[in-house]
This record gives structure tokens, C-alpha cells and sequence, in this order.
């Protein structure tokens, strides 16, 4: 069985539940897993984008683009997760996994 999971954190956090995980996985001899290809990245909606003002499922943004909306940012605000009624807005940090 293979599990995908997205984490977010500072880089600080995100190396030290790395080195928790390979240290887990030394002790307990996890069976070597395929690699995952999926990447982690985000983009700024800008006004001039066709999804200004869109819901992200309005925005078809998955199946325009091939990616999932994982998480918002917007000014000091974070969803993850979002619902597909989420509204993209001029600004928001929109974060993505594609393969």
C-alpha cells in the first residue's frame, strides 16, 4: 500500500519530521517504497488571470492545468485544503501538487 501525504512547515520543521521519518523507517525496516513524482508549488492569482474571481472548481484549474489546489494563502490568512467554492482572489498565494 502506498500513502501520499503533502506537509507544510518551515524549512526548519519540515527537515526534522524528514529525519523523524528516515529514523522510523531505519528502526522498524520499512519496505522500500516507488518514489512519488507528484511536486509541490504555487503561483499568484493576479487580476489579469481567467480565475480571478472564480471558484477553484469555476477556475478548472484541475482540468485546464492538471493540478490540485492544496492550500491559500491570502495576506496572514491560510486554508488548506480548500473547499471547491473557494473563491480565488487577486494576491492569494495559491499552492498546487501536479505530477
Amino acid at each position: 500500500m502506498l500513502f501520499r501525504s503533502v506537509c507544510f512547515g518551515s524549512e526548519e520543521e519540515l527537515l526534522e519530521l524528514s529525519r523523524k521519518i528516515a529514523k522510523d523507517a531505519e528502526d522498524n525496516r520499512w519496505p522500500e517504497v516507488e518514489q512519488a513524482q507528484d511536486r509541490l508549488s504555487s503561483f499568484d492569482v493576479r487580476s489579469s488571470d481567467s480565475f480571478d474571481g472564480k471558484s477553484i472548481r469555476d477556475s478548472r484549474l484541475r482540468e485546464d492545468r492538471k493540478v490540485l489546489v492544496v492550500g491559500v494563502e491570502r495576506g496572514s490568512e491560510r486554508t488548506l485544503g480548500p473547499s471547491s467554492e473557494f473563491v480565488l482572489k487577486n494576491g492569494d498565494l495559491v499552492w498546487v501538487v501536479s505530477e
